[in-house]
């Protein structure tokens, strides 16, 4: 169907900074997004969450909580989950101060896992955006890597695996989609 009018998101979500890339989960009770609306201007990954789906959201917290191992003193941006919300695809500058894509996994405790470069995607480039496919075998991203077109924002990149527990393959250009 059509979509309706343009709103702002209920709740305390929006401020006068950059809240962007926003991940509204499953249930729709759940929004990951990233911001700079915090303590040290860097961006760093929130949680805003709500009781029922057409109800506002709550003040936002930085995902992972009090005993959060997610968020760095870089930026942490362009939060996607897997199906089940179990791991978290993001980027990161941390510790290099470039952009590459990294995932944790929520821990039966609820904790999350310490962070780490998604095998195989890392390039010498700036990687960013990650979009998992809901069956978590694919992954979209952007890149300015070797091979890319030579627009402004970097071409989308996919890369596939062939089980959740895998590591992706090497990524390919996809061209397809990719303007010059």
């Amino acid at each position: 169907g059509a979509f309706g009018l343009l709103s702002l998101v209920q709740g305390p979500v929006n401020s006068a900074s950059d809240e962007r890339a926003p991940f509204l989960s499953a249930d729709q009770l759940r929004l990951y997004y990233w911001t700079r609306n915090t303590w040290n201007s860097n961006s760093e990954l929130m949680l805003a969450t709500r009781a029922i789906p057409s109800g506002p959201f709550a003040t936002a917290q930085v995902v992972g909580g009090p005993n959060n191992n997610i968020n760095s003193p870089a930026s942490d941006e362009d939060p996607y989950f897997s199906e089940g919300e179990q791991t978290l695809f993001f980027t990161s500058d941390r510790p290099t101060g470039d952009r590459h894509i990294y995932a944790t996994t929520k821990q039966a405790s609820g904790l999350f896992s310490e962070p780490a470069l998604v095998p195989n995607l890392v390039s010498s480039s700036e990687d960013s955006r990650p979009v998992l496919s809901k069956d978590g075998l694919t992954i979209f991203f952007k890149s300015q890597r070797e091979g890319w077109n030579g627009d402004h924002d970097g071409d989308i990149w996919v890369s596939q695996r062939s089980s959740t527990s895998a590591n992706f393959a090497a990524p390919t250009n996809l061209t397809v989609l990719n303007s010059s």
